[in-house]
């Protein structure tokens, strides 16, 4: 399961357990490279480099190593989606199936960004400051009581490791995602879950994802914003299990499923 742009992987802390406890599945949550609560220090990381190429590579290694090189069920939520097309089509051995919960896929980066240090280094100040974040909680949720100031607390609780303003600068340079022509050469099956009332991706993109993937499914989730497996973690369950399940009936397999 793949978080969203400068989350954690407690984005799933609804979902996940649901998943294990009642699902019956092996659940991995990481933290996508620069992100959340890994320590992500600037001499572990090759020339510091926490860009989209960086991100995939130390993703391909955590699902090889995790796994062991068998392949999983990827669920990417919002920006996660966009590291979930890319995985599912860079590296097809290791993904069976696609999941995509409100997810960037047509929406690419501007490339590297000719941008001062000093201009940089603020920027991503900004994007850490309580004021922001407590917006982009608002939006995020059709119910807007789910907004409240701890849900913001825990969006940026990752913004206070050590390491946090060098890889967030360091990604915010590469200029981030490029994966809409990644799409259509999906060849995995695919669930695309969407908010009806998501504010901060149109909800007409999942019309298009439907019309571009090869081999896709579009479930809506009523009465919910931008993060279904926040604001509807039960439905998600339903979903998702049911999406795995009814493609393993006919395989003999004793083993856990994995996601």
């Amino acid at each position: 399961m793949l978080h969203g742009f400068d989350s954690s992987c407690v984005e799933f802390r609804r979902l996940a357990p649901l998943l294990c406890e009642q699902g019956g599945l092996d659940v991995y949550v990481p933290d996508i490279l620069g992100w959340g609560f890994s320590p992500n220090q600037l001499s572990q990381v090759p020339e510091g480099d926490f860009g989209p190429a960086a991100k995939m590579e130390h993703l391909a290694c955590f699902v090889r190593q995790a796994c062991g090189n068998r392949p999983v069920v990827v669920v990417g939520a919002s920006l996660g989606g966009a590291l979930a097309i890319t995985l599912a089509v860079d590296y097809p051995e290791l993904v069976s199936k696609l999941i995509l919960i409100d997810a960037q896929g047509f929406i690419d980066g501007e490339g590297k960004k000719e941008i001062p240090l000093v201009l940089a280094r603020f920027g991503v100040n900004v994007l850490k400051s309580q004021p922001l974040r407590m917006f982009a909680n608002y939006i995020a949720y059709k119910d807007k009581k789910l907004a409240t100031f701890d849900a913001m607390r825990i969006g940026r609780l990752h913004c206070l490791m050590d390491s946090w303003q060098d890889a967030s600068v360091s990604f915010l340079l590469s200029g981030g995602f490029v994966v809409s022509d990644k799409v259509a050469k999906v060849e995995q099956k695919t669930l695309v879950l969407w908010g009806r009332q998501d504010e901060i991706l149109e909800p007409s993109t999942a019309d298009k994802f439907q019309n571009t993937l090869k081999n896709a499914e579009v479930v809506w989730v009523e009465e919910c914003g931008h993060v279904p497996h926040l604001e509807q973690p039960a439905f998600c369950l339903e979903q998702i299990t049911s999406f795995i399940n009814n493609n393993n009936n006919n395989n003999n397999n004793n083993n856990k499923k994995r996601l």
